[in-house]
């Protein structure tokens, strides 16, 4: 690999930096995975010193991410042993691949326990309870816990017994048991729980003179609120940049800029040292008043009237929000209320600390742990915490320590402060030989819903060094290789307008900014005979262009991917047909264009037609959005100009159905109806969905049969069969059929 890529600059940096902590924030298609492998490569095959493969511990983020991260270093390791069969290290690495930690923080974590479980009173036979199992031991847990509680407690304890009554239903405490629940599976991402919890509600114990507004709860309400008003205050000024350009609008400004006066004497109090702020904001926000806008004359712009209006209306909505929403009462109150709730929340909380210690014990009695264990139990076994809340390596985390030359982890940025005081304990990061390589991108953490903290990746981000030999230093890869340049000045422009330090946690600057890396040739650079007919991998024939031929392709109208535009469809669903139905129309921002369609036709320059959706008149989102993408694949593969460039057989050909790729937030739910509609427009489809064998719609299919064979009284196997392609019934057929047939079986 490393003799035939050709790296940047920046990716040399990342394969080959040593002795530092290194941060590489690797933007999306940057090559961050082909990096971190040449980067293991290079240090088993150092001619110099060589480190043994076993001796690195590479974490990832999933079970598949790993496997696909050993498969390729032993890809790497092939191609190098091919190249030097007599290099004895080479062999000596692939034998000890199977030994290799490569791994996720989960398995890491069974290995320490495994190795460790003495220390944890734990049973050596334990092993990972499955989600029923887990699911079945807290219900008993929680029921236990209060039942007893019932019997015991409910009667001389005051805030169990207001807990109860108002958080709960007349009829059951469901809602309670919930709330135990989530806090319980929320504060696994912290260290220590039990600490976390206690501090937390210690802070709803304030002094009953604090302004609301010094408190960490105001502090957020008012950040949010000086955001609103930055918001109506910009909204404003583009209000009045638009009556001063446009004509007989002018009887507007007075308004406006009694509104922009008021916005900026309530801004103005963010930064001052107003020491009660919430009082002093809330009483500017009750006495905010828009004043009436003039009327203009007959010949005045009527359409920027109406902007201005809506402009307007928009910055009204802000400040109702504000007024109605955030300052709706005053310090007093809030602080009081704060101190009301404070036993509840208390009484709450020692409700999570006593399931967590009913359920670890109904967990041990059956020899069982579940995910959440595996990196607590790893942690106590790898750090010891003093009581004045120091933490030092155990015995156990120096010898990972000595053992483990280097620590790469990917997709940093969906960390949590579990993992990363796992990771850090058995590092070198704090010597002056520093060992931890961390590579992601927090501009795609996704995973905050399960306690990712992106906020780890960007400490190290705004503090360390860019430049080389630091002990902490980071590298930007910031070009793509994956998009072509239309796709990433796209992406730029959006990222431009909503990537901030206050939504994204992160100003998208031009060091963040995608870059383009690939390079793709003209169509009429490609140097492959024109008529030759080539087999890829995947047993495709694929036609080749050449210098010769492409002058003719080129005057049939055949064209690249460069500078097209990128397309937003946009489906409207809801309302009544004639609103609906619009005709394409395309707008052009930076590079973007948007086709509107709506959920019952779709426009008609298109090369699909409505009407060959007829059978349901009001199909779903879901499967608005599976016909309209089934209709655009069926446009690229059949009747478009374009060719793509294929680097298997470097040259030109036309778009393939494998060349294509769609992209779920999720597969369940949506995987079945895209499948049946990609079959009813004879598009080939293949996804992964993690069903199994007999859960495949032409599997399940059979199976009905197979069961109306032998039981034909079955109605559901029945329906199955008679709605699939072998009966090719339609669902307003099948309804018909038991209308008429109302008072027998199917």
């Amino acid at each position: 690999m490393s003799k035939t890529t050709k790296w940047t600059p920046e990716q040399s940096d990342a394969i080959t930096e040593k002795n530092s902590n290194l941060l590489v924030a690797a933007a999306a298609g940057s090559g961050k995975t082909a990096v971190l492998v040449e980067r293991i490569i290079r240090r088993v095959t150092d001619e110099v010193s060589p480190i043994d493969i076993d001796r690195l511990l590479v974490v990832t983020f999933t079970n598949a991410a790993a496997t696909e991260m050993r498969e390729r270093v032993a890809d790497a390791l092939a191609e190098e042993i091919e190249r030097r069969p007599e290099c004895a290290g080479l062999q000596r690495q692939m034998l000890l691949l199977n030994r290799a930690s490569i791994t996720t923080i989960h398995s890491f974590c069974m290995e320490v326990i495994r190795n460790n479980f003495h220390l944890l009173d734990l049973d050596p036979g334990f092993r990972i309870a499955d989600q029923t199992e887990t699911v079945l031991l807290k219900t008993e847990a929680l029921e236990e816990l209060f039942e007893t509680l019932y019997t015991e407690d409910m009667a001389t304890d005051k805030a169990f017994s207001e807990l109860i009554e108002g958080y709960s239903s007349t009829s059951e405490d469901t809602e309670v048991q919930n709330l135990v629940l989530d806090i319980h599976s929320f504060v696994q991402s912290s260290p220590w729980p039990e600490e976390w919890l206690n501090t937390s509600v210690a802070s709803l114990n304030i002094e009953s003179k604090r302004d609301f507004g010094q408190t960490q709860w105001g502090k957020l309400l008012i950040n949010d609120s000086r955001m609103k008003l930055q918001e109506s205050k910009d909204i404003l000024k583009k209000a009045l940049r638009l009556i001063n350009n446009s004509e007989g609008t002018e009887p507007y400004s007075p308004a406006i800029e009694a509104d922009l006066k008021q916005v900026d004497e309530i801004l103005s109090l963010f930064g001052s040292d107003v020491e009660a702020i919430w009082n002093a904001v809330s009483s500017k926000v009750s006495t905010f008043v828009f004043e009436r806008l003039g009327r203009c004359q007959k010949h005045a712009d009527k359409a920027a009237q109406e902007r201005v209006k809506a402009y307007r209306e928009s910055a009204k909505s802000n400040l109702s929000d504000i007024k109605e929403n955030i300052f709706n009462a005053s310090s007093e109150v809030l602080i009081s209320e704060l101190r009301d709730i404070y036993p509840r929340i208390r009484c709450l909380t020692q409700l999570v600390i006593a399931f967590d210690k009913l359920y670890g014990e109904k967990k041990k009695e059956k020899g069982l742990i579940d995910f959440n264990d595996l990196e607590h139990m790893a942690l106590n076994i790898l750090v010891n915490k003093s009581e004045d809340g120091s933490m030092n390596p155990t015995d156990i985390a120096l010898h990972y320590k000595q053992k483990f030359e280097e620590i790469l982890i990917d997709e940093y940025q969906d960390s949590n402060l579990v993992q990363e005081l796992l990771l850090g304990s058995i590092s070198r990061k704090d010597t002056d030989n520093p060992n931890l390589f961390m590579v992601g991108d927090v501009k795609q953490s996704i995973y905050r819903f399960r306690q990712a903290n992106p906020k780890l990746f960007l400490e190290k981000y705004n503090s360390y060094s860019a430049k080389k030999g630091e002990r902490c230093r980071k590298i930007l890869l910031y070009k793509n290789f994956r998009s072509r340049k239309e796709i990433l000045d796209g992406v730029n422009y959006i990222f431009r307008q909503i990537m901030s330090t206050d939504v994204g946690e992160l100003n998208y600057t031009s060091e963040e900014a995608l870059f383009l890396g690939a390079s793709y040739p003209m169509l009429n650079q490609s140097d492959k005979k024109a008529d030759s007919q080539i087999s890829d991998e995947e047993g495709y024939q694929n036609s080749a262009t050449s210098n010769k031929d492409t002058q003719n392709l080129v005057q049939q109208g055949f064209k690249t991917f460069e500078g097209a535009s990128i397309e937003l469809h946009i489906i409207e669903t809801g309302g009544d047909k004639e609103a609906s139905d619009l005709d394409e129309s395309t707008n052009e921002i930076d590079g973007a264009s948007t086709r509107n369609n709506s959920n019952s036709e779709i426009s008609s320059n298109e090369e699909y037609e409505a009407n060959s959706f007829e059978e349901e008149d009001n199909p779903d989102n879901i499967q608005c959005e599976a016909r309209i993408i089934a209709s655009e694949i069926n446009r690229l593969v059949n009747h478009s100009e374009y060719m793509i460039f294929d680097k298997g057989i470097k040259g030109y050909r036309s778009v393939h159905y494998r060349d294509i790729v769609i992209l779920l937030r999720a597969v369940s739910g949506w995987m079945e109806t895209f499948s049946q509609e990609f079959e009813a427009q004879s598009v080939p489809i293949y996804a992964d969905a993690g069903t199994g064998y007999f859960d495949t719609v032409e599997i399940s299919i059979m199976m009905s049969l197979l069961k109306i064979i032998d039981n034909p009284s079955q109605d559901i196997p029945f329906i199955a069969v008679l709605r699939s392609t072998i009966g090719g019934f339609s669902a307003d057929e099948l309804v018909n059929i038991r209308i008429i047939q109302r008072g027998f079986d199917v």
